[in-house]
């Protein structure tokens, strides 16, 4: 029976199907359709308003700077510096004429200068439109350099208008370097003068130019001269080609009177700056690097490449570096500048770049010091000095046996007149290597130059070699003097100055003594040089009698002044000129008390007896009878010459040397250390103040020391039940050490004053009723005895 079953529809849509369901998605699509809403519209017309109002603050903007344009057609300074090239086409800030500058400097009493290039300054292509001008002003008070530069300006030279073609882009007021800033620490003892913070005058303009440097490069110099060569010193300032500013950026000094160079020591990268400082043989560089070349929101500077330590690679044996350092900042520089050069070639690729800085610096001062030792010297004297400076203990020893005439006598003085700087290189170098023989004898010769057999012995003594004590006394007896019965003889008048200048008869650099008035003379006891003046005493004068103490010759006070043998003619001549009366018979009468003037005296004849020596001198009347402290003229110094000092002052400046301080004091004094740091702020705080610190040089070794004077009342307010009636008075040294204190002698002697001669240490002066007595500075023991 057939299937019965319907036939399968096939699955295939009619075309009326499918033109259904097209038509109903159409009718989807268009039922999905919304209205804009409410939100929507807000959103179109803020869209709208906010179009209209930016093409209306623009349509303003532009019509502002129009009237701008008209109205100001020169841009403001801030966008010249800003946009200088930009807004160098703009205009002028306002373009004058030079002579318009100039009829505007003379009314306000200024002057100006020659106008400059710029382009004399740089190899910077931006320079050539630039142009610098100097103003000058007259110094008030003045006797020499009375113009000086006080305001630098610069402008941009445009050629549209020739009768106006300068523009003002920048101005710096310029202002010299303090005295005291020029003459460095280093150089008061060869200018014999303390500073001021008075500015010097700088008066001319030099140009720094090298090639490759960013931006124009100069310098504003001036000279300073009181006795002597004189000092050139300066500022270095940039002019900077990007934002058009002059920067001032350093003062600087140079003794031997030479400009800053531009030296590329390591040969890469940009030159280095270069400022010789060195005095006699003695040299001293300050070298700069430039920084900030890159950054056009900074301006450039110059930054000084110190003998700081400086951080090292990981890994590595850090006291072969801070030994050669150490041995650098002692003026060893040509073995500082071994030990470098050794380390670099261990350390290769791991050298770092601060560290070759430092080598080009040591090496900078060790091709000086190398080079004046390798010299043939015209004398000996000088050849050994160079040696010694250099640190070539060895060949030093072997030019003692120089048959130049003289040069042995000469030893001593000149190891005593320049005992600071060999001690230093002497105990740096001992410090190092003790095993050095040469230099334990170079110690040993200069403590016999400056103080006494005992002292040198007790120096060797510290070596514990018994050939070296047999050596020492073979050396000292060749080259001290001898006095006809064998003994050492003490004699001025055979002692040279100095080896860098001569190693004939020299005179002593200063005098101390005491005067009395003397209203009986006889002049059949006094000798007088050949050719001197009668003894005649002139209207409203009086003769005064001084009684000499002590001289200082090479760097060092003495009491053996050597009077000659005989009063023969040829002996009284000699004698005045060790003196150093020849040249400077004038000598300062000190005053005896508060609000009195210092008077001059002056030398007219001189007489020995026993070894005490005296001067006759004419001066001012006086009603007193004395005693006087009679002292070479600029020798005299005391605490009231001297600036002072707070404690608040220095413990808020330097807080470190406060604690220092505190400690010494606290320990000489047996108080209480805290108590003591509470007690002397409190007393400020209610007016009184117990503590008085002025800052001296006493040492000699160009580092300032405190002199501090302390009331009695500090002692019962820190709690101390020790009984003080005056001041106490203690020079300590800025590491802490106590150099002097009046408490050390009994009765409390006080501290008057001092002597500070051109150069070598001080000497204290203190006074015991009518009678006065010299303290001198002994490097040995660390104290002044």
């Amino acid at each position: 029976m057939p299937d019965s079953s319907p036939t399968p529809r096939s699955s295939r849509p009619s075309a009326s199907e499918l033109a259904l369901k097209q038509t109903k998605t159409v009718q989807v699509w268009v039922q999905g359709r919304r209205k804009p809403t409410l939100k929507h519209r807000l959103l179109r017309s803020l869209g709208i308003t906010a179009g209209l109002l930016g093409a209306g603050i623009f349509a303003g903007v532009c019509l502002w700077i129009s009237v701008v344009f008209i109205l100001h057609p020169n841009p403001p300074r801030w966008l010249a510096q800003t946009l200088p090239y930009f807004s160098m086409g703009w205009g002028d800030m306002p373009a004058q004429s030079l002579e318009e500058i100039e009829a505007e400097l003379q009314a306000q009493g200024r002057q100006a200068g020659k106008l400059v290039n710029v382009a004399s300054f740089g190899t910077d292509p931006q320079l050539g439109n630039l142009r610098l001008l100097p103003i000058f002003a007259t110094r008030s008070s003045c006797t020499r350099d009375c113009q000086a530069i006080v305001e630098l300006r610069l402008y941009g030279v445009h050629s549209r208008d020739p009768q106006a073609s300068l523009q003002l882009l920048d101005q710096l007021t310029i202002q010299g370097p303090p005295e005291e800033q020029v003459l460095d620490p280093i150089l008061q003892p060869q200018a014999g003068v303390v500073g001021s913070t008075h500015p010097l005058p700088l008066s001319e303009v030099k140009s720094l130019k090298a090639d490759a440097l960013p931006g124009g490069w100069l310098t504003l110099t001036g000279r300073w001269q009181h006795q002597g060569s004189p000092v050139l010193y300066g500022q270095i300032l940039h002019v900077d080609s990007q934002t058009l500013r002059i920067n001032s950026l350093l003062n600087w000094n140079s003794p031997p009177g030479r400009l800053p160079v531009w030296r590329n020591l390591d040969e890469t990268g940009l030159p280095e700056l270069v400022v010789n400082q060195s005095v006699g043989l003695e040299p001293r560089f300050s070298l700069y690097t430039i920084a900030n070349t890159t950054a056009s929101a900074v301006a450039t500077r110059l930054e000084e490449i110190s003998l700081s330590q400086i951080a090292l690679p990981q890994g590595v044996d850090k006291a072969p570096y801070r030994n050669a350092l150490f041995l650098a900042q002692h003026g060893l520089w040509s073995e500082a500048q071994r030990r470098l050069t050794q380390l670099k070639t261990q350390w290769a690729d791991q050298w770092p770049q601060g560290l070759e800085q430092q080598l080009q610096l040591v090496s900078l001062h060790a091709e000086v010091s190398q080079s004046q030792a390798a010299r043939d010297w015209s004398r000996a004297s000088q050849k050994l000095l160079a040696l010694l400076l250099d640190g070539q203990w060895d060949n030093a020893l072997k030019t003692l046996d120089t048959p130049q005439s003289g040069f042995r006598a000469a030893v001593l003085p000149l190891l005593e007149q320049n005992s600071t700087r060999l001690w230093q290189r002497l105990t740096a170098s001992l410090q190092v290597n003790s095993g050095q023989k040469a230099a334990r004898l170079w110690g040993a010769l200069l403590l016999l130059a400056k103080e006494d057999e005992d002292a040198a012995l007790k120096w060797l003594n510290q070596a514990a070699n018994a050939s070296i004590k047999s050596e020492f006394d073979a050396i000292a007896a060749e080259i001290q003097p001898q006095s006809p019965d064998g003994n050492t003889a003490v004699t001025v008048a055979t002692q040279p100055n100095s080896a860098e200048a001569s190693t004939a008869n020299v005179a002593m650099s200063g005098l101390f003594g005491t005067a009395r008035s003397l209203t009986d003379l006889n002049p059949n006891k006094w000798h007088q040089p050949a050719g001197m003046p009668e003894l005649t005493l002139p209207s409203g004068q009086q003769w005064y009698e001084i009684t000499l103490q002590a001289g200082h010759l090479n760097q060092r006070w003495s009491s053996r002044l050597g009077a000659p043998d005989d009063d023969s003619p040829a002996a009284i001549a000699a004698f005045w000129q060790a003196l150093g009366l020849d040249t400077h018979a004038a000598l300062q009468r000190v005053a005896s008390a508060p609000g009195q003037s210092s008077q001059t005296v002056q030398v007219r004849a001189l007489q020995w007896q026993s070894g005490r020596i005296q001067l006759l001198a004419s001066g001012a009347s006086s009603p007193e009878e004395g005693p006087w402290i009679v002292t070479t003229p600029r020798h005299w110094g005391t605490s009231q010459q001297t600036s002072a000092q707070s404690w608040s002052q220095v413990y808020r400046d330097r807080p470190e040397l406060g604690n220092r301080l505190l400690t010494t004091i606290s320990n000489h004094l047996g108080l209480n250390a805290t108590a003591l740091a509470s007690a002397l702020p409190a007393a400020e705080a209610a007016g009184t103040r117990l503590a008085t610190v002025r800052w001296v040089d006493f040492t000699g070794d160009s580092d300032a020391d405190l002199f501090l004077t302390l009331e009695p009342q500090a002692l019962a307010q820190a709690g101390s039940s020790l009984s003080v009636q005056t001041e106490i008075q203690m020079v300590i040294s800025p590491q802490g050490d106590l150099l002097y204190s009046n408490l050390w002698a009994e009765g409390s002697h006080p501290l008057i004053g001092w002597l500070k001669p051109n150069a070598g240490a001080a000497a204290l002066v203190t006074a015991q009723g009518n009678t006065y007595r010299l303290l001198t500075w002994s490097p040995t023991h660390g104290q002044f005895r």
